[in-house]
This record gives C-alpha cells, sequence and structure tokens, in this order.
C-alpha cells in the first residue's frame, strides 16, 4: 500500500513546496496594497480575478487534459508538434479573451458601475502569458519534472515581488501594479520555459492533434466555465447586491483565502493530473484510480484548519487592529468552496476512465442554475448569512454527484 502511495505523495509534495513562494508573493501583494484599497477597490480586485479564471477557462478550450492525454497515448519524444501546436493556438484565444474583458469593463466603467480601469488594460497580455505558461507547466507535469517546477516557483516569486516595488515606488494603482508584476514575472518565466523545451521549430505544427485535443476538452472546459461561473454569481452577488462595506470585507476574505488555492489545493490537482492518466492506464478498470480517489478525503480533514491558519495569520499581518470575525463566516464559505473544487478532480476519475467529460458538465451546469437562482435572492431577501451558507454548500453536492457517477463506472468495469 506504502509503494502505491509514494509516488503521488513525492509529487504532490514537490508541488507544494514549489507553491510555498507564491503564499509568500500573495502574503507579499495583500500586506503592500491591500491598505492603499478602498472598500470597492477591493471588491473589484476580486471580481477580475474571477473574471479572469472564467475567460482563461473559455480561451484555454480544455487544452490540458487533451494534450496530457495526447502525450500518453503518443510519447513524450514526439509531443513537441502538438505542445507548440497548442501554445500558439491558445496565446491567440487568451488575446481575444483579455481584450472581450477590456470591452465589457470599459462599458461597466462608462456606466458608472467600475472604478479600476487601468488595471483592465494589462488583461489582454495578462492573458496572453498565462495561457502560454499554463501549456509549459502542462507539459513539464506530464514529463513528471515537479522538481524542476518548484524552482521556477522559487525564482518567479522574486521577480513579481522587485517587479510590484517599483511599481508602487512611482505611486502606480495598486491594483495595476499587481497585474503588470505578474506579466513581468510570466515573461520572464515563458522565455527560460521556450529555451530549456528547445523549441526550435515553429513550422511543424500538428492541426490533427488540435481538432482531437479540443473534442476531448470542449466538455471539460464547459464543466469549468459553470463552475467558474458559479463563482462569478457569488462575486458579484456580494459587489452589487449589498453594501460596499460587505463587499469589501468578501474581498478582504477572497485575498485571504488565496494562497489555500494556490498552494494546497493547486498542489494537489496538478499531482493528480500528472499521474492519473497513468493509473488508468495500467489498470484500465479504475481500481488503481479509486484507491487514490478514496484516500483524497484527507484533503478536506486537513483542508479546513489550514485554510484557516493560513487566513489568520495574513490577517494578524494585514489587519492587526482589527477583529477577524467580521470576515470568518467569509472565510469558512471560501474554504469551503475551494476544498470542494479540490477534490472534484479526484471524485471525477470516472470521466477519465471514459475519455468523456460530459457527465461533469452537466453537474456543473445544474450547479450554476441553482447558484444563479438562490443566491443573489436569498441575499437580498433572507440576508447576507444565508446566503454565504448557501455559497458554502451547494458546491458539495456536485461533488457527491460526480463521486456517483465514477462509482457507477467503477462497478461497470468490474463486472
Amino acid at each position: 500500500m506504502m509503494i502505491l502511495k509514494s509516488p503521488f505523495s513525492k509529487t504532490w509534495l514537490t508541488f507544494l513546496l514549489a507553491s510555498i513562494p507564491v503564499i509568500a508573493g500573495s502574503v507579499w501583494a495583500t500586506v503592500r496594497t491591500t491598505n492603499l484599497m478602498s472598500n470597492v477597490t477591493l471588491a473589484e480586485w476580486a471580481i477580475l480575478t474571477v473574471s479572469l479564471t472564467v475567460v482563461g477557462c473559455i480561451s484555454q478550450l480544455g487544452m490540458k487534459p487533451g494534450y496530457m492525454q495526447e502525450v500518453t497515448d503518443i510519447g513524450k519524444i514526439n509531443r513537441i508538434p502538438a505542445l507548440i501546436t497548442a501554445t500558439l493556438f491558445l496565446s491567440l484565444t487568451g488575446l481575444i479573451s483579455g481584450s472581450v474583458l477590456v470591452f465589457i469593463f470599459f462599458i461597466l466603467y462608462k456606466l458608472a458601475l467600475w472604478e479600476n480601469i487601468v488595471a483592465v488594460y494589462i488583461l489582454p497580455l495578462h492573458c496572453i502569458l498565462t495561457n502560454a505558461v499554463m501549456m509549459f507547466h502542462t507539459d513539464l507535469r506530464i514529463l513528471g519534472k515537479a522538481s524542476l517546477l518548484a524552482w521556477l516557483s522559487i525564482i518567479q516569486i522574486p521577480i513579481f515581488i522587485f517587479s510590484l516595488e517599483i511599481c508602487l515606488s512611482y505611486k502606480i494603482d495598486p491594483l495595476a501594479s499587481f497585474f503588470f508584476s505578474g506579466c513581468c514575472a510570466n515573461i520572464l518565466l515563458l522565455i527560460f520555459l521556450i529555451y530549456k523545451t528547445k523549441v526550435n521549430n515553429l513550422h511543424y505544427l500538428n492541426l490533427n492533434f488540435l481538432k482531437r485535443a479540443t473534442n476531448m476538452g470542449l466538455p471539460v472546459m464547459g464543466g469549468l466555465l459553470s463552475k467558474y461561473s458559479s463563482d462569478m454569481v457569488v462575486v458579484a452577488t456580494f459587489r452589487w447586491a449589498l453594501d460596499n462595506q460587505i463587499a469589501g470585507t468578501f474581498g478582504i476574505a477572497t485575498r485571504l483565502c488565496e494562497p489555500l488555492m494556490a498552494v494546497y489545493i493547486g498542489s494537489f490537482q496538478m499531482a493528480w493530473g500528472a499521474h492519473v492518466y497513468q493509473w488508468i492506464k495500467e489498470s484500465p478498470t479504475g481500481y488503481l484510480v479509486n484507491i487514490y480517489s478514496n484516500r483524497s478525503w484527507l484533503l478536506v480533514l486537513f483542508g479546513l484548519p489550514i485554510g484557516l491558519l493560513i487566513a489568520i495569520s495574513i490577517w494578524s499581518i494585514s489587519f492587526s487592529d482589527k477583529s477577524f470575525e467580521t470576515v470568518f463566516l467569509f472565510v469558512l464559505m471560501l474554504i469551503s468552496r475551494i476544498i470542494s473544487f479540490g477534490i472534484s478532480s479526484s471524485m471525477g476519475f470516472g470521466q477519465t476512465i471514459q475519455r468523456s467529460y460530459k457527465q461533469g458538465l452537466k453537474i456543473n451546469v445544474d450547479e450554476l442554475i441553482l447558484t444563479l437562482i438562490l443566491v443573489p435572492v436569498s441575499a437580498v431577501y433572507f440576508g447576507v448569512s444565508t446566503a454565504i451558507v448557501l455559497c458554502g454548500v451547494l458546491p458539495w453536492v456536485s461533488v457527491f454527484r460526480i463521486r456517483n457517477y465514477s462509482k457507477k463506472i467503477l462497478l461497470k468495469n468490474s463486472s
């Protein structure tokens, strides 16, 4: 049993250690910029974060699982044409999605529904770089080079902090400084990744791979888009359906919980994606992947105390003169949503076995519909506490539904 556990545990630990500098960068950005922002700006920071997640999901077209499946099928030595094709294509879609965001927020700005317009103009570059770096990260994950990713994360954060400090020293808008600094770090990272991967022939593209990957990935994209859209409904409800004080409190809670997603959950999902295809290849019935799925419930057991510890630590540094009780319910709700998102990866292994993600799409669409109907209505008519409870509980309905689907696939393959 320990032999089965060891490779995944080592990969998760490596990604976890790689994510620790992300905490430092996130905490530093929060400490340095939060006190420079109004309640509205804090809420708009949360909105931009979720908006980028939504459009990023759309622009990536589910390419990540399609690429990892492709490399598993054709072999690592033959992967470069697929990597080049995916990177160029997603850079283009990133430019388009970022430009759409600029258009939307500019209209809101003209309607006096948005304040921080300078940060918005950076979004197209942010989306291009995020998509390109994501593809090279995915490549390193499927190659099992978790240690290299760890070193890259360590190197990237000082660049981000240095860029942020320069921007703040010149009195540049703090929200724009945050996104611009991220772009600076990603540019240098992308240059290194291109060099390290030895991409030297841009004329050899694999358009057939693009078709296969998007056909497999579009349901994944749809499912993630529905999930992120649910998050957008939550953010929009606390930004516009209630007063500015609540909007600011929610914005602060988002910053306090961001490291939990980046480090604890993000590292788990990266480790899961790096192993799940090989587990299924070795055990097509799903026996092996089911063992790891069952163990992943420990993610919930440790996630709550870790999330609270991270949030309280950041709060004590940034807001030592205030009471944590003001954000406590928001933090609990966000921790619940973050952990449920993470564990849904390991609960949905039945879709990976089937090479079809339509069931996950259906479940996430159902969650979006419920969130769209229940959360704004509960916030307006029953108060913020009721809305917080609903936001924390609804994602777990989806988790148990996708878990039930995977169990059915497992039973079918075993019979």
